[in-house]
């Protein structure tokens, strides 16, 4: 645990939070979501992408175009995002935001 994190933790036990909230605060504390997310730079990052079609909503022949409603999951791994279970009271699994953390810049295109 790093002096940032121990940090952290100590001011989320004065204010009395929930276990999910202090894991949440410690692994946020300090974190940079404009840097990728690894802690040697060589590391690459493999961004793993799902497509799921819903629905086609129009077909235009004559332009050759259709639109649909999709949905797009992307996983990868944040080496900053872990942590022991055991130091929050058992917590595993956290709901964070993905506006408070690192996201791959994705661009799709129809060529």
């Amino acid at each position: 645990v790093t002096r940032l994190t121990a940090e952290c933790a100590d001011h989320c036990q004065r204010r009395r939070c929930s276990s999910e909230q202090a894991a949440k605060e410690a692994l946020l504390c300090g974190y940079d979501r404009t840097s990728r997310p690894v802690i040697n730079d060589s590391t690459q990052i493999r961004v793993h992408i799902a497509v799921a079609l819903f629905h086609i909503l129009d077909t235009d022949e004559k332009h050759q175009t259709f639109s649909a409603l999709m949905s797009i999951r992307l996983r990868w791994t944040d080496e900053y995002l872990t942590w022991d279970p055991e130091d929050f009271n058992g917590t595993t699994n956290l709901h964070i935001p993905s506006s408070a953390i690192w996201t791959p810049d994705i661009v799709i295109s129809n060529r």
